[in-house]
């Protein structure tokens, strides 16, 4: 036995277009997730670089008034100069401690993010030195004059879109509903009067029966259905230009 339904109406092209739509937004979802994993473990590695150079130039101001105060002390010793200067140096060089303190602090937290985004710990070989030690070609900015449709073709927005278009197809498809489902259904097969007869001598026997299903009492929920996939769209559209809006 065999059944089919005719689509005559474009409701089954509408859920197999849903259904492709929805499988490329899914797959635009998973590389804009992976993107935005690199981009923020991008972001996590040039901040422990940049707090590398700031706790470098932090320990080369604490050395100066380390340096400072020592020569203070001395002419203090000798009487040129007086209590109060010693106070002074030895408050600046107290702050350049601190900060120097800080500033570690800062350096370990960093590490901590980032091994957190990779998933491990980062071996010392694989973690940035200073801003300044990095080479050039490593830092570079995005040239002018880059077209609008580059920004296109971003995965998040390659998701919306496919999104917009698998609600689309929805929309499709429940409009379709409305529409009454007509059905063939085949049989074949071996009949006989006589049960010892029946594989011998049976006669081939076939039947064909088409149906027509009307949705009668299903308006109310196929309404429902229609409205909730238009509703489903708008709601794209508006993310979807949202996420243009916000990327150009």
């Amino acid at each position: 036995m065999s059944s089919y339904t005719l689509d005559l109406f474009g409701r089954n092209q509408s859920l197999s277009r849903a259904a492709r739509e929805t499988w490329l937004a899914s797959e635009f979802t998973a590389q804009n997730t992976r993107l935005t994993l690199i981009a923020e473990i991008s972001t996590a590695w040039l901040t422990l670089a940049a707090d590398n150079s700031n706790l470098a130039l932090a320990k080369e101001t604490m050395a100066s008034a380390e340096n400072s105060l020592k020569i203070i002390q001395r002419q203090q010793q000798v009487g040129t100069a007086a209590a109060t200067d010693v106070s002074e140096a030895m408050s600046v060089y107290q702050q350049a401690r601190a900060s120097v303190a800080s500033y570690q602090t800062q350096v370990m937290q960093d590490k901590n993010a980032l091994n957190l985004l990779a998933g491990t710990t980062l071996a010392e070989n694989l973690l940035p030195g200073t801003l300044e030690s990095l080479p050039e070609q490593m830092i570079s900015l995005v040239p002018a004059g880059v077209s609008s449709d580059v920004l296109l073709r971003r995965p998040d927005i390659q998701e919306a879109e496919h999104n917009l278009k698998s609600a689309n197809a929805d929309i499709g498809a429940a409009r379709a509903n409305f529409f009454p489902t007509i059905s063939l259904t085949a049989s074949a097969g071996v009949g006989s009067d006589a049960l010892s007869s029946l594989f011998s001598h049976g006669m081939q026997i076939w039947s064909f029966a088409p149906s027509v299903t009307l949705p009668l009492f299903t308006g109310g929920s196929n309404l429902a259905q229609l409205r909730y996939a238009e509703a489903q769209k708008r709601g794209l559209i508006a993310t979807y230009e949202k996420n243009r809006s916000e990327r150009i």
